[in-house]
């Protein structure tokens, strides 16, 4: 519901603690074959040692981390982390947070709350749904996906209801603690997912791959040493092809990190704060009263999915849901910065809608909508009055009236009149 590219900003900064970090522990494990078990169809079956490492050491840091993921416990990541990456990455996340609209962050997080609790005690309905789009398809387990919905609402309830729910725990987030609740749910929620998968993907590819991993400690000259080579074997399980790379790894703040890593660190953190700064709250304003629309027409939808008394309403209301996120969706608000300067020429002025035909105060709060939810550089103000033979919008600001009759949808457009600002619908 949020702008993609705003939506996927907030996933990308928790998410890239992984990917920064991916270079030391997510392709190494201690040299170890997997275990084959009759009773999962020769599938691999990782044998995880509860033994300590030595992480003064990169293998054995590298084996801790690969263990840690193993076994579900995500904050090994975060741990492995020297303390100046970790004030690094919480800086990141707070700036960000403090950019957010509070307003639009958590009407976003409680429509989905809400869309959450609709699915739940709706789940009948939707199901019905699948069956009838399923019909011919000879394939379709009923009980599969009714586990599969069980599973993806979960990971969902996880996700919508930790601190991210809320904008005054987001922008006050402690990483360590998130990470280590809310991201170890998630890695225990995928794994259950994955069960009921084909082939069990999740433990056959990710966790299989971590299992088949090899590392080897070629070259460090003391115990003090600054930098170290190690060997990594990697394996993938779908192929059984294996990749040896010889990878430098260097102390940090007592870390082993990856050599690459190292160097781009400050680069990667200072472009992303860049990135940031652009989000000004200029621009958050120009797409705020878009999403905020939006949320409303969902909110009514999911409104009217809670009440259904039988299939077809149900249907018909989660279609109205659906259009304004499709609306979202194929034209997104532009993310662009505003002119420092709006020249006068582009300046706007009120103009009325004459619109003519039967109108209900639904269909009304719909075109109400439709306007505001169209792209423009500044916010919109709407209001109406319903008359007799149909209702008056005042619509501000229009800089061009022929131009924006052009993007009327809602009716047919039976007259521009520019000198008197107005314009003359019919209703469809």
């Amino acid at each position: 519901m949020l702008n993609r590219k705003i939506e996927q900003l907030a996933a990308v900064v928790l998410l890239g603690i992984i990917v920064f970090i991916s270079g030391c522990g997510s392709e190494t494990k201690e040299p170890q074959a997997p275990e084959l078990s009759n009773e999962n169809n020769g599938t691999p079956v990782v044998a995880t040692k509860k033994i300590p490492h030595d992480t003064s050491k990169p293998d054995g840091a590298i084996r801790q981390v690969v263990e840690g993921l193993q076994e579900g416990n995500p904050q090994v990541v975060w741990n492995a982390m020297p303390a100046s990456y970790q004030k690094d990455v919480h800086t990141l996340v707070h700036d960000f947070a403090k950019r957010m609209d509070p307003e639009v962050w958590d009407a976003t997080f409680a429509t989905l709350q809400k869309t959450i609790r609709v699915m739940w005690a709706k789940k009948p309905y939707l199901q019905k749904m699948t069956e009838t789009r399923s019909m011919d398809d000879p394939n379709f387990d009923v009980k599969k996906w009714s586990a599969d919905f069980d599973n993806s609402l979960q990971l969902l309830t996880t996700i919508v209801n930790s601190d991210l729910s809320q904008h005054s725990k987001l922008v006050e987030i402690n990483l360590e603690h998130f990470i280590s609740l809310t991201g170890g749910d998630i890695m225990q929620q995928v794994a259950s997912a994955s069960r009921l998968a084909p082939g069990d993907p999740f433990r056959k590819n990710f966790q299989a791959s971590l299992g088949a991993t090899e590392v080897e400690l070629l070259s460090m000259l003391g115990d003090n040493a600054a930098a170290a080579t190690v060997r990594i074997t990697s394996q993938d399980p779908q192929t059984d092809k294996q990749e040896v790379k010889d990878v430098v790894f260097v102390r940090v703040e007592g870390k082993w990190i990856p050599l690459d890593l190292a160097r781009s660190w400050r680069t990667q953190i200072d472009e992303a704060h860049t990135k940031l700064e652009a989000i000004s709250p200029q621009m958050v304003a120009r797409f705020k009263h878009r999403l905020l629309g939006a949320l409303k027409i969902v909110n009514t939808g999911l409104d009217a999915m809670e009440q259904a008394k039988n299939q077809e309403e149900f249907s018909a209301a989660m279609m109205q849901t659906m259009l304004p996120i499709m609306g979202l969706a194929m034209a997104p608000p532009s993310m662009e910065p505003l002119p420092k300067t709006v020249p006068q020429s582009a300046v706007g002025k009120t103009i009325k809608l004459e619109l003519q035909g039967k109108i209900d105060d639904q269909l009304l709060e719909r075109i109400e909508n439709n306007l505001l939810l169209t792209e423009t550089d500044v916010d919109r103000t709407v209001s109406s009055t319903k008359t007799n033979d149909g209702a008056t919008i005042q619509l501000n600001p229009i800089v061009d009236i022929n131009s924006f009759a052009k993007t009327i949808t809602f009716g047919k457009v039976i007259k521009v009149d520019e000198q008197n600002s107005s314009i003359i619908v019919e209703l469809k």
